[in-house]
């Protein structure tokens, strides 16, 4: 797993110079599943660097991608889970949060998960067993333990979508007097390094992608944070939902905290 380390770190450090050279760009602008899910040149660009230097490296390693690998099924065998850019929307408008996600997984396990910010110049890297770094530099959750004091990552604007909307609304709303404070970060992988760096408490989202996740979830397990799915049930990295908090006191809050507001959510569908 080292040397997939050693390899992905130099790999997705080259892939940045493309997102830094497309941030002020003029780009080609296209939308995909809708007027929200945008995709530009640049997109396809670090993902198709990426998926050759794997397949000149591992040729007999599979690859789950955003843009042109997204339906291959996660299997037994070494698996690459790519985000070329994760946070488009932002990159359209040059707003700099904004990050490649690369993930590895080995019997539908993850095993590494690395995650460039390349605005920021900011690098996040886990392997199981083996803790999470920034730039080389260890990190480690926050010490935060209640709720009412922490710092809280939502990402509201997924509210579009009318299957979720009302969950993430009410959920929302509820969570304001309960927090500290709630930022949307616009990227779900940067949400979850940040939980895993220690400047955000808790992170949730609900209703994306397994390369929005993967390398996230393992940063934080291996930065010493609790991941689940929003209802307390075990993470599935296929699933495309996830709670992440600091440690296991500040996550039972906020999935007690879900479940009471899934009720209410019913109580408004049922109305």
């Amino acid at each position: 797993l080292q040397d997939c380390q050693e390899f992905m770190c130099s790999a997705i450090e080259k892939a940045g110079d493309i997102v830094r050279r497309g941030i002020d760009a003029v780009k080609k602008v296209e939308t995909k599943s809708s007027v929200f899910d945008l995709v530009t040149e640049y997109d396809g660009e670090v993902e198709d660097f990426l998926v050759k230097e794997i397949h000149n490296k591992y040729p007999d390693h599979k690859i789950i991608a955003e843009e042109k690998h997204a339906k291959e099924p996660l299997t037994d065998d070494p698996t690459w889970i790519i985000d070329p850019i994760d946070g488009t929307t932002s990159f359209v408008h040059g707003f700099p949060l904004v990050a490649i996600s690369v993930a590895l997984a080995y019997r539908k396990q993850l095993v590494m998960g690395i995650v460039s910010a390349p605005i920021q110049r900011e690098i996040y890297c886990a392997r199981r067993g083996k803790g999470a770094t920034m730039n080389g530099n260890r990190i480690h959750t926050s010490t935060i333990d209640n709720l009412l004091q922490s710092l809280v990552g939502d990402e509201p604007s997924l509210a579009s979508r009318d299957k979720y909307n009302q969950e993430i609304l009410v959920r929302t709303c509820g969570l304001a007097k309960r927090v500290s404070g709630i930022r949307a970060v616009g990227s779900a992988v940067l949400g979850l390094v940040y939980v895993a760096r220690g400047v955000l408490d808790v992170y949730q989202v609900v209703g994306i992608y397994p390369w929005d996740l993967a390398a996230g979830a393992i940063i934080v397990e291996e930065a010493g944070g609790i991941i689940s799915h929003p209802d307390g049930s075990p993470f599935d990295v296929m699933n495309g939902s996830i709670v992440v908090s600091a440690n296991q006191a500040l996550h039972d809050q906020i999935i007690t905290f879900n479940k009471e507001f899934s009720n209410k959510i019913v109580e408004i569908r049922d109305k």
